[in-house]
């Protein structure tokens, strides 16, 4: 069974994020545009490249990567919504900044509903995968343990045998 460490699992999560972004953004400009959907893309060219690299920085520096999949919560929920607010503003103040065509306010309401959703949807299914992968791997290898005794010593002592075998 295959579980990668944790620098594979960094970059793994990385790409994910990266192709998400772009598939956020390409959605967003197919779903509002009214007539030719690829000419409004070319548009927005620069929003395709940019966006990710920001979004990465973003990432990277406010440690997005440094929590553990398996342990995921509705706070690192609200962490992700709050960077992708931060991606788009940077973004839309970087438009500016170089005199790039800007999409509507409302493509960059539903860039920022795609990337959350797609984003933190992702998270989730990883952290399941990442607990049945973990699951499956030690069922054969298990060896039972009897925890005598009731009371929260007992109950954090079982959830520790949980995670670490």
């Amino acid at each position: 069974m295959f579980l990668p460490n944790s620098n594979s699992r960094k970059i793994i999560l990385i790409i994910l994020d990266l192709i998400l972004m772009v598939c956020a953004i390409i959605f967003s400009i197919f779903i509002n545009s009214e007539k030719y959907p690829l000419e409004e893309l070319l548009n927005f060219k620069w929003l395709l490249i940019s966006t990710p690299v920001v979004g990465l920085i973003i990432y990277l520096s406010s440690g997005q990567y440094k929590s553990i999949t398996r342990y995921l919560g509705s706070t690192d929920s609200y962490k992700i919504c709050a960077r992708n607010t931060f991606i788009c503003f940077f973004i839309i103040i970087l438009g500016f900044l170089l005199n790039q065509q800007l999409p509507d306010l409302q493509v960059i309401l539903l860039i920022w509903i795609l990337f959350n959703a797609l984003i933190i949807s992702a998270k989730f299914i990883l952290k399941d995968l990442t607990f049945f992968l973990i699951r499956f791997k030690n069922k054969e290898n298990k060896i039972k343990v009897a925890i005598y005794g009731a009371g929260s010593a007992g109950s954090q002592l079982a959830e520790s045998i949980k995670y670490e075998t």
